[in-house]
Formats: structure tokens, C-alpha cells, sequence
């Protein structure tokens, strides 16, 4: 072979190894996406089996939340690991129950099933403190959020918002931005303490709408109109409501 011949002879072979290395990567990524995607029906059979009894719309967006944390399986490695939105999930009992509680815990065994680093933490301003004024608990709620996340975990779950004063739930408006939270690829986990009383009868969907006119009821007051309506859409992304029966 002439020099040249020869260089472009290495040349195709190079290229050609590259292909089949990018097509062994892809096709691996494709397998992992479905090991994952079969892991998920798999949790939500459990969860439904559990569980009975619970609304279609519950269920729907639940595996809506789950199939939403598969992003990462089908990043290329050379994507930005820390770049998606986080998912923003907020869950409510139509009355306070410990089978909630129970709830909340298997849908975080669920996160971790799929994945390690979506072991579910529970982020509680209240705790170790006698002093719950408005101040100390905003910054006691941004110091966990924060610590949680260095730690690298993707699972944060802040119990009992209806709790909080409004100068603290603004700490949230923030971590639940789509576009500047610094919770980069991480489940917000939300959860009521004591929901608003409902009817009899009620539609999952009046549920979602009752439960929007609660928070605002608890945060007006305080925050004013136009925060509260610019904070509210951000925490009700996505409902959950699990009825107790």
C-alpha cells in the first residue's frame, strides 16, 4: 500500500470502531431504560396491590412521577449529569391517616427501587428546635434542602407544608423553579399534615382544586395575592390524593 493509502486504510478503521463503540453504547443505554421502565410496573403493581381502592388519577400520576426520573438512563455519557428540573410531587390525604404515612414510605422504597440515589430524606424544619419562629424555620428549611442535596441525595421529601409559616414555604418557590432550582435532577417531595374537609363524593379533580384554595387560604394573609399565586403552581405541579378510606 502507498503512504497514503495506508493512513486513509487506518483512518476508516478508526471511524468504523468508533461507530461500533457508539452503537454498544447506545444499545446498552436502551437496555438500562428498559430494565428501568419494567422496574416501574413492577413497583406499581405492588403499590396498587397495597394499596387498593385508590383513584385512577393517583395512580396515573404517580407512574407519570416515576417514569419522570428515568431521564437519566437515556442521557449519553457525555451529557451533563446535573442538568433536568427537578420533580416536583405533591401528595395529600383526604383525612390524616397513618396508612398515608405508610404510603409516603412505600413510594419512597419505590424511588429507591429504581434507583440508589433516590432514597427518600425527610426534610423537617420543626425538628430539634423549641423556636418555630418564621425566620428560623425558613432558614432551617433552606440549610437541610441544601445539606441533603451536597450529600448527593436525590430524594427530598418536606413533610407537613401545610405547617409552615409563609415567610418559610417561600424557601420552596425557589427549590421548585424549572429553571434555577439548584435541586438539579432531584424528586421535591411534598406531603400535607392535615388536609382541607371534603365532601362526600368529591371528584379527584375537586380534590386538586379544594386543595389549591386551602394553601391559599393558609398563605394569602401573610404573602399576599401575588406571591402566593406565583408560589402555588410550582408546589401542585403534580397531586396525589390518596384517599383514606
Amino acid at each position: 500500500l502507498q503512504p497514503g493509502a495506508s493512513v486513509l486504510h487506518r483512518r476508516a478503521a478508526l471511524v468504523s470502531l468508533l461507530v461500533i463503540i457508539l452503537m454498544l453504547i447506545y444499545s446498552l443505554c436502551s437496555l438500562a431504560s428498559s430494565d428501568l421502565k419494567a422496574e416501574v410496573e413492577t413497583q406499581m403493581r405492588q403499590l396498587m396491590e397495597t394499596f387498593p381502592n385508590q383513584s385512577l388519577r393517583l395512580w396515573v400520576t404517580v407512574k407519570s412521577a416515576l417514569l419522570s426520573q428515568l431521564r437519566l438512563s437515556s442521557k449519553w455519557p457525555s451529557e451533563p449529569a446535573e442538568n433536568e428540573s427537578p420533580t416536583v410531587l405533591l401528595f395529600a390525604p383526604t383525612t390524616p391517616s397513618e396508612n398515608f404515612q405508610r404510603f409516603l414510605g412505600r413510594f419512597g422504597e419505590a424511588l429507591r427501587a429504581l434507583d440508589k440515589r433516590w432514597s427518600c430524606v425527610e426534610i423537617n424544619p420543626f425538628d430539634s428546635s423549641a423556636n418555630t419562629s418564621p425566620e428560623v424555620l425558613k432558614r432551617k428549611l433552606y440549610d437541610q434542602l441544601t445539606e441533603a442535596y451536597k450529600e448527593k441525595k436525590r430524594c427530598l421529601h418536606v413533610a407537613a407544608i401545610d405547617r409552615l409559616p409563609g415567610e418559610a414555604v417561600l424557601v420552596l418557590h425557589g427549590f421548585s423553579d424549572p429553571i434555577s432550582s439548584p435541586l438539579r435532577n432531584a424528586f421535591l417531595l411534598l406531603s400535607l399534615e392535615h388536609p382541607p374537609n371534603l365532601q362526600p363524593g368529591t371528584t379527584h379533580r375537586e380534590m386538586e382544586t379544594h386543595l389549591r384554595r386551602y394553601l391559599h387560604s393558609l398563605w394569602d394573609n401573610e404573602l399576599g395575592l401575588d406571591e402566593v399565586y406565583a408560589l402555588i403552581p410550582r408546589l401542585t405541579r403534580q397531586i396525589g390524593i390518596f384517599d383514606v378510606q
